[in-house]
């Protein structure tokens, strides 16, 4: 999954841990704008071994329990976003159609391998 958000939409990875109470995680974010520098935000991804249960003592699903559960990155502009697009087709992944109408008119949305959707949204966001 993590070659989806790495090689397929450009992030890189910032940190990770292994069995850390049951769980393996990912921490991955875009590259920082100045060389050497911070990275604006992150994305961690967590893993939990089959063999422990969470902390309520139950199990969970990994696949996304509907294709409107999804991750919405608003990108500078439309070019980001079919630059993204292209590398993502490059490395073997392809738009799919959203839940919502909304997403398709205001970007493209991909599936990662466990269901889940990244939306590349060109709307400008106002903050």
């Amino acid at each position: 999954m993590i070659h989806f958000y790495e090689s397929g939409l450009g992030f890189t990875l910032v940190e990770s841990f292994e069995n850390h109470r049951g769980f393996d995680g990912r921490i991955i974010a875009p590259l920082p704008t100045t060389p050497g520098g911070p990275v604006p935000w992150h994305l961690e991804f967590t893993y939990q071994h089959e063999d422990s249960r969470d902390h309520s003592g139950e199990t969970e699903s990994v696949r996304a329990p509907t294709r409107d559960n999804l991750l919405a990155l608003y990108l500078k502009d439309r070019a980001e976003v079919e630059a993204r697009k292209t590398r993502m087709e490059e490395h073997g992944y392809h738009t799919v159609v959203s839940a919502n109408p909304y997403w398709d008119d205001n970007g493209v949305t991909f599936e990662d391998p466990e269901g889940w959707r990244v939306v590349l949204c060109w709307l400008e966001w106002p903050m």
